[in-house]
């Protein structure tokens, strides 16, 4: 089996998976399948690759897609494991890391240019970033089982909760585009319901919610209390109310005002 049948059969389990690690009863099954899935993508990221592992147009998209998947299954089989999630913050930052360290030895095996010039500053680089956003995504998927904030907004509802992160996370990672997770996440103002929490209340937890993403969210757009400065918010509103958001273009520069270090 290759790596891309590894990533489908991945994205499946993730898809799976929450239902039961948050039902009364854990399905036996589904944890000894699960651990082995983990087993075997862990081998084929750490074992010598062949090229029908990686073909030469897609090394670098499966790779990363396989990295994102393998966590999403650890932090799943975590979540199982432990009764107290961050107990296993440490070791997940851990295996992240050195999965992204073997990425990285991918892409200079597989993505080298022919005429043999180094390219190793530019993979430091994209390394970096890379690591960077795997770590603001295990908070994310973390977070909704941690009791903070986000666990709370979507009380009603866990498996929201999980799709928020699912969608919000994943879809940044594989997009490379910061932008697309700002935007994906301005869908937290709308599914706070109404009855439970004050206006003030859902925009400083959407505020705490991106600051502690992207940790570059700037003070000034929002007034004394907490709230989005009122141009920004009625443009923020305009756009969310205009169905996916993903295809809209005219919020863009909105968006690099307040993310300047977006792509």
């Amino acid at each position: 089996m290759n790596l891309r049948d590894f990533a489908d059969t991945a994205s499946l389990l993730a898809w799976q998976g929450p239902q039961y690690a948050l039902s009364p009863d854990v399905n036996d099954d589904w944890i000894a399948s699960h651990r082995s899935l983990c087993q075997a993508i862990h081998r084929l990221l750490t074992q010598p690759k062949s090229s029908k592992d990686f073909p030469e147009e897609t090394s670098l998209e499966w790779a990363e897609e396989a990295i994102v998947w393998e966590l999403n299954a650890r932090i799943l089989g975590a979540i199982l494991a432990s009764a107290e999630v961050s107990c296993c913050r440490a070791r997940l930052e851990d295996y992240a890391h050195r999965l992204v360290i073997r990425a990285s030895t991918v892409r200079a095996q597989t993505m080298a240019p022919g005429d043999g010039s180094p390219r190793l500053p530019a993979n430091e680089l994209r390394l970096k970033r890379f690591h960077q956003r795997i770590s603001r995504w295990t908070d994310l998927m973390l977070s909704p089982f941690s009791g903070n904030a986000l666990a709370l907004s979507f009380a009603d509802d866990p498996n929201r909760c999980w799709q928020f992160a699912e969608e919000g996370a994943y879809g940044q990672l594989a997009s490379g585009c910061e932008v697309t997770r700002v935007l994906r996440m301005t869908s937290l103002r709308r599914t706070v319901p109404n009855r439970e929490i004050s206006d003030r209340g859902r925009a400083t937890l959407y505020r705490e919610a991106v600051s502690r993403e992207l940790s570059i969210l700037p003070a000034e757009i929002f007034d004394h209390s907490g709230l989005l400065k009122t141009g920004h918010q009625r443009r923020l509103d305009a756009h969310l109310s205009g169905g996916n958001v993903m295809k809209q273009t005219a919020l863009q520069p909105f968006v690099k005002k307040m993310f300047p270090h977006s792509n």
